[in-house]
């Protein structure tokens, strides 16, 4: 592994400062940086994308593989009156915090029932202590590159399952 390619694997480089990514450093916490699994980051990067290009009401052709991914995140979405006031500054929205020497990309900000956050999509399994140090880090990097008034006010995690159940037999 050369220098460039790590660089660019696990940071960003900012005002001509390089940066780690909040997700480069969290996964040595959850160790899911030295193990990961290739199938389920595949899915888990074509249900980001999928979504991420639905917010922005662009055409997409969904999988047969992510619908019921797609179904339930849509009905997250009525259900929590979720807004983003502007799909192309607020999905995948880089920040960082050069006091603190990160950056990090969030997934989307956006209003949720009248309050605006932060909130990082999971296609995980299962949720780890490593989710909420990323999403804190995130809500503080986001509120220091907004004025007062555009701050969020808190940060969610919203864990998609990859699973659609039988309304027969409750199989998944």
């Amino acid at each position: 592994m050369t220098v460039d390619f790590f660089k660019a694997k696990y940071g960003y480089e900012i005002e001509g400062v390089w940066l780690p990514r909040v997700t480069a450093v969290t996964s040595l916490v959850s160790k899911s940086f030295l193990f990961s699994n290739q199938g389920s980051a595949d899915w888990g990067t074509l249900v980001h994308t999928t979504i991420e290009r639905m917010l922005k009401k662009e055409t997409i052709e969904a999988l047969p593989l992510v619908q019921p991914s797609l179904l339930a995140f849509s009905k997250w979405q009525k259900e929590y009156e979720v807004k983003i006031i502007d799909p192309y500054a607020h999905i995948e929205k880089r920040v960082y915090d050069m006091d603190a020497g990160y950056a990090g990309t969030v997934d989307m900000v956006a209003e949720v029932q009248g309050t605006v956050g932060v909130i990082d999509l999971k296609t995980s399994n299962g949720m780890q202590d490593a989710y909420f140090l990323q999403t804190a880090a995130y809500l503080n990097a986001y509120n220091k590159g907004v004025s007062k008034k555009e701050q969020g006010k808190t940060r969610w995690i919203l864990r998609i399952d990859q699973y659609q159940e039988c309304r027969g037999c409750f199989a998944r």
